[in-house]
């Protein structure tokens, strides 16, 4: 995550740039929660925040499993396992990637 925030921190236009790598995926998240959303899907994401806690990297294998699991498409599992840098995407619902910040 260290990674992603100089990113954009370094940017000419570090909102434009968040709206480009990071919004969208946040979303995609986000739209999949609420999805799949259920008290126990709550239970398992308080427990994978304590996880975080003590292992980062078992938590995001956890969320990998998740995903496949929910047969999400397959730039977001590989985006999830966080061993490549963001990219620009589209947010959910659009085929463009965002061009301009106001």
């Amino acid at each position: 995550m260290k990674v992603i925030f100089l990113q954009v921190a370094g940017s000419d236009n570090p909102d434009l740039l968040y709206n480009q790598i990071i919004r969208p995926w946040k979303s995609r998240l986000a739209l999949l929660t609420i999805e799949h959303s259920s008290l126990l899907l709550d239970i398992k994401i308080i427990l994978l925040t304590i996880l975080a806690l003590i292992s980062k990297q078992k938590a995001l294998i956890y969320i990998n499993t998740l995903l496949k699991k929910w047969q999400v498409e397959d730039i977001l599992i590989r985006i999830s396992k966080r061993n490549e840098k963001l990219i620009p995407y589209p947010p959910p619902g659009s085929n463009e990637i965002v061009s301009t910040y106001p």
